[in-house]
């Protein structure tokens, strides 16, 4: 088990002497990293040497201090008195490793979740629903290698009491050659990228280690995000995600491997999970949401152009002048000029931004692009916002708050996001089901057509009904426990007072008893006869009228 003890959040100093492999000892400093900040040297006034002058760069410094710890420092850069490296290794090590040792925030609680300790406090205790690990193989562009995940776990008693804690770790290991040091950020990071634009909330690393040899391990550090604030004694941090555990099992090979093959990875999914960081102007954050939709459309739709020439009425304007000509020409002979004319000014051009997302648009699944509902002048409204922002002029809201620029631009995320899981390999259906179950900040957006979301994933029933029957309908009153209906041999949906005032007797008789398993019992019917919709829209032409807790009954 490695040790966790150089934590990102924690500040360490360490007094150390500084020396070079071939230029020998560079003399004494202080050695500062963690919280995030840069690794820094500060050198003695008295000691310092010539080769930490003002622009002086190495690969790999080393560090020691008297009690024999050693540090490894990569990418160092000399300013004087000071020296500052991108990464420092607590160990003597080389400058390749074999894998890369990962732990990130909040992702073993969201991964973790339904694990559970059962049995007897001083007897004897087990873990049930343990998940099943990551595990992916990557080829791609040069590199191979495999990424899986691995459970961690310690006890520590304290007086009375016996802390245990448990979390994944993520486990890279090239398997074509090795991996240097800024790998250890750069696979950190994209791990990072991918499980926030999943779960729609940031994900930052919080210690790291490294191992030449696949079996020691040393622990590392490098200047990264903080983690995202937010009340770690709440226990419900899985509800608020976007997509589930579950419903990412089986996937995770096709899900990483297309991830890290993507065109999009580093040019759209990068910034998508970065944005969710932003804290800030409004401004900025229309700018930095519409660059990346405008990034992902321009890639999306490269290749494809738009026609270009004279318009319809154009030639019509111009037909209409030939015909006034003082020597008018024949209709063979103005049809061959009109024809001309066509030809010469015709050609294709690249297509604009508003050309390119309506590409994209056409070539996404209906359903899907109808549940996140950005509507034609959504779009109008914060491209025109952009543009102006883009160029220093004064932009006004529609509403003091800017609630409108801040819904179109968590509709943005949300279609960035099944673009992203697209992407990814997942489907138009599970991209839905993240939409349905939890209380992410994507699936509670108000301005999604909830109506069109409950159909697709046919998580309430839709019926056509008469003019009378719809009236009848609207007529009823909201305040039953439930509603019952008769459904006739051809699909006839009729609303039964009977059956419903059975039930709602029945619940008083019986309170607590009332759910759909006993209904049949209580309504004295067959349970094959019965059909229940926690939800049901009752539709005749454009109108639409819906009541909760429903139960149809097959006649």
């Amino acid at each position: 088990m490695v040790e966790d003890k150089f934590n990102f959040s924690k500040k360490f100093k360490y007094a150390v002497e500084v020396y070079h492999d071939t230029l020998g000892s560079f003399g004494n400093a202080t050695l500062v990293f963690g919280k995030h900040d840069m690794v820094r040297l500060k050198f003695e006034g008295h000691s310092i040497s010539g080769h930490v002058a003002y622009g002086k760069s190495y690969d790999v410094l080393r560090a020691r201090t008297n009690d024999g710890d050693s540090f490894t420092l990569f990418a160092c850069k000399c300013y004087g008195f000071a020296c500052y490296a991108y990464y420092v290794v607590v160990g003597d090590v080389g400058d390749k490793f074999k894998a890369i040792q990962i732990r990130y925030s909040d992702v073993s609680e969201w991964f973790m979740h339904w694990q559970r300790v059962v049995g007897d406090v001083g007897e004897k205790l087990s873990w049930e629903n343990i998940p099943d690990q990551i595990s992916a193989h990557v080829k791609n562009d040069g590199e191979e290698f495999s990424v899986k995940t691995e459970i961690v776990g310690s006890r520590k008693k304290t007086g009375e009491n016996y802390l245990i804690n448990e979390h994944i770790v993520f486990v890279f290991e090239n398997i074509a050659s090795m991996f240097c040091a800024e790998d250890i950020k750069n696979k950190s990071h994209e791990m990072a990228n991918l499980f926030s634009i999943l779960l729609a909330h940031p994900i930052s690393a919080i210690s790291a280690w490294v191992s030449e040899d696949g079996s020691r391990w040393y622990e590392a550090y490098f200047p990264t995000f903080k983690r995202a604030k937010r009340d770690i004694s709440d226990g419900g941090f899985f509800i608020r995600c976007f997509a589930s555990r579950s419903m990412l099992e089986g996937k995770w090979q096709t899900l990483i491997e297309s991830y890290y093959k993507s065109h999009y990875r580093d040019i759209s999914w990068v910034w998508l999970a970065g944005m969710q960081r932003y804290k800030g102007f409004w401004q900025y954050k229309v700018l930095g949401y519409v660059a990346v939709l405008d990034k992902f459309v321009s890639q999306f739709s490269k290749g494809q152009k738009a026609r270009k020439g004279p318009s319809g009425k154009g030639l019509r304007k111009l037909g209409n002048a030939l015909k006034k000509l003082a020597d008018p020409l024949t209709q063979a002979q103005q049809k061959e000029v009109l024809d001309l004319v066509e030809k010469s000014l015709s050609g294709t051009r690249e297509l604009n931004f508003g050309e390119e997302y309506r590409y994209a648009i056409a070539n996404s699944d209906s359903d899907v692009v109808q549940v996140i509902n950005i509507s034609k002048d959504d779009f109008k409204h914060i491209k025109k916002a952009r543009d102006k922002i883009a160029h220093g002029d004064a932009v006004t809201s529609v509403t003091n708050d800017f609630t409108r620029e801040n819904g179109i631009l968590d509709k943005i995320t949300l279609l960035l996001t099944y673009w992203a899981f697209r992407d990814f390999g997942l489907t138009k259906n599970d991209f839905l089901k993240c939409l349905t179950g939890n209380h992410s900040r994507l699936s509670l957006n108000p301005a999604l057509d909830r109506v069109h979301l409950e159909r697709v994933t046919k998580t309430s029933g839709f019926y056509g009904v008469s003019n009378a029957e719809f009236e009848r309908i609207s007529k009823v009153k909201k305040n039953k426990m439930a509603f019952c209906f008769t459904l006739g041999k051809k699909g006839r949906v009729t609303y039964s007072k009977k059956y419903t005032e059975l039930h709602e007797e029945a619940i008083h008789k019986h309170p607590g008893k009332g759910g759909p398993v006993k209904i049949e019992d209580m309504l004295g019917l067959r349970k094959e006869q019965l059909k229940y919709w926690p939800k049901a829209y009752f539709e005749c032409g454009d109108k639409c009228v819906s009541l909760h807790s429903c139960y149809f009954i097959s006649e």
